[in-house]
């Protein structure tokens, strides 16, 4: 593979530098303390073997009562945090200093340059996302004194591949502005910003706009139900453009079986009559639209980032 030797020298890079564990601290204590303060709210009263094989997969989503403090929380509010600061300067530093010039006047092509950097990306946070689930699971387990099921186990880890498609989805956005802008200082705040706008800001033009389509500040003294609905369902939709609302929604249904929807609304089955916790293949379908979703935002920014990178005119820093 032409790019080996990029991706060698990128990982090296990430390896040694002072950004990596810090990232690393970032998210793992962050995690190790929620799943505390979750373990100690559901071990203060007695559980049923039904409720504890629930339990353990609730300690990742907010154990300890409220959904704000769980490690799936932390993981959408500060996983873009590592995606940007792992690819925010990968070319225009470069570009900057020179050395990229000095990189393609070897026999080396744009595209395993390109390349190279993305799969060394790509590996640092499969390592940070993997072995931070796996360490706050084995943290949980030895904290509660039980573990998952074998179902559980595979929810777990198809919630670290979701956190692994996330990250990588505003890594490739902050790879896009690192080729876009020539300062690197440029490139960190426009990433920050739009992280900051979606994940933010956005919740709340989507309800201004939800509500002004639906017509529910217009009527007196109350709305009518079919304007309530219609209004929920808009702002619903608007806000899964934000890429924090697909990857909770995803988080969520794979770790809390007994979701059966992603919407605001449910009317059960004639066949369903009592909310029984669903399976892993039906969890797996219910979140597949946000996780397709996410799929799609990852390969359609990243290969712009690389489209761009290909047609970039590379200059001498003294041009």
């Amino acid at each position: 593979m032409r790019a080996t030797p990029i991706i060698r020298k990128e990982v090296a890079d990430h390896l040694s530098s002072k950004r990596f564990p810090l990232l690393v601290a970032l998210i793992l204590l962050s995690g190790l303390a929620t799943s505390y303060l979750g373990v100690q709210s559901i071990l203060q009263g007695p559980m049923r073997e039904t409720e504890q094989t629930l339990a353990f997969l609730r300690l990742l989503t907010g154990g300890g009562g409220s959904p704000t403090l769980s490690f799936a929380y932390f993981i959408g509010l500060f996983g873009p945090i590592v995606g940007i600061a792992l690819s925010f300067d990968s070319i225009n530093r470069e570009m900057a200093s020179g050395s990229m010039l000095k990189i393609l006047s070897n026999p080396i092509y744009r595209d395993s340059v390109i390349l190279g950097k993305i799969i060394a990306g790509l590996l640092i946070i499969l390592l940070i996302t993997f072995s931070s689930t796996g360490i706050v699971v084995g943290f949980n387990m030895l904290v509660a004194g039980f573990g998952p099921t074998i179902e559980g186990a595979f929810r777990i880890i198809y919630f670290a591949i979701t956190s692994f498609l996330y990250i990588s989805l505003w890594f490739s956005i902050g790879l896009l502005f690192s080729v876009l802008f020539r300062r690197t200082t440029t490139s960190a705040l426009a990433s920050i910003a739009l992280w900051v706008f979606l994940s933010i800001f956005f919740y709340l033009i989507a309800d201004v706009i939800a509500a002004e389509i639906s017509g529910i500040r217009y009527y007196f003294p109350s709305p009518p139900i079919t304007a309530i609905i219609a209004y929920y369902e808009l702002r619903s939709a608007i806000s899964r453009i934000s890429p924090l609302t697909l990857y909770t929604e995803v988080a969520n249904v794979l770790l809390n079986p007994e979701i059966r929807t992603t919407g605001l609304f449910y009317v059960y089955a004639p066949n369903l009559p009592s909310p029984q916790p669903l399976n892993l293949d039906m969890s797996m379908a219910l979140a597949w639209p946000s996780f397709s979703a996410l799929i799609a935002g990852f390969i359609i920014v990243l290969t712009f980032s690389i489209l761009l990178f290909l047609r970039a005119e590379i200059r001498p820093s003294w041009a």
